[in-house]
């Protein structure tokens, strides 16, 4: 596939932990096209799952769809690097639900959209003990803990959820078979 060349990318808004880009293209037949695209960076998603395979999940209200929304645990990350992100994931953990982990090991990354510029790394945390950790301000959470299998059927027929939080389910629970 023969790529387009970039003629011109540049930030047109920032604010906090979002960016709002243009890119000027040229396609390979010679038209050009003006695309914008919110790069949002990237995000750590974490299934923790106990011996049980039970899973813990964590309800939050969200602005976006002004409601409460159920999801595994999950936050914006810097870190460019796996170890940076490992690390991350294992504090939104403990914000989040209470609990750390003595192994942690990566499921998968994944994007948003085609058209976001975001990336999931996603993790599967066992051996789970507790570690608690300041929850940030405004984060307001309702822990809920099922076996993984009532999730993934809870999320598959009944509950919307953020793509992440099936995916992760679904990942971890094959990888633990």
């Amino acid at each position: 596939m023969k790529e387009p060349k970039i003629l011109e990318e540049k930030e047109i808004y920032k604010k906090e932990w979002i960016t709002i880009k243009s890119i000027s293209l040229q396609f390979p037949n010679g038209n050009i096209a003006k695309w914008y695209y919110p790069d949002l960076g990237e995000a750590v998603t974490i299934v923790p799952v106990t011996e049980n395979l039970e899973v813990y999940l964590v309800k939050e209200w969200r602005a976006a769809w002004k409601r409460p929304v159920l999801q595994i645990p999950a936050g914006v990350c810097k870190a460019q690097d796996e170890e940076g992100r490992i690390q991350q994931a294992r504090t939104e953990l403990m914000q989040e639900i209470g609990f750390d982990c003595k192994n942690i090991e990566k499921l998968c990354s994944t994007y948003n959209a085609g058209r976001t510029k975001l990336q999931f790394h996603n993790y599967l945390a066992t051996e789970l003990f507790e570690s608690k950790k300041q929850s940030d301000e405004n984060e307001y959470l309702e822990v809920i803990k099922m076996p993984i299998d009532d999730a993934i059927d809870l999320f598959l027929t009944k509950e919307e959820s953020p793509g992440f939080t099936l995916l992760g389910l679904l990942v971890a629970k094959e990888k633990l078979k």
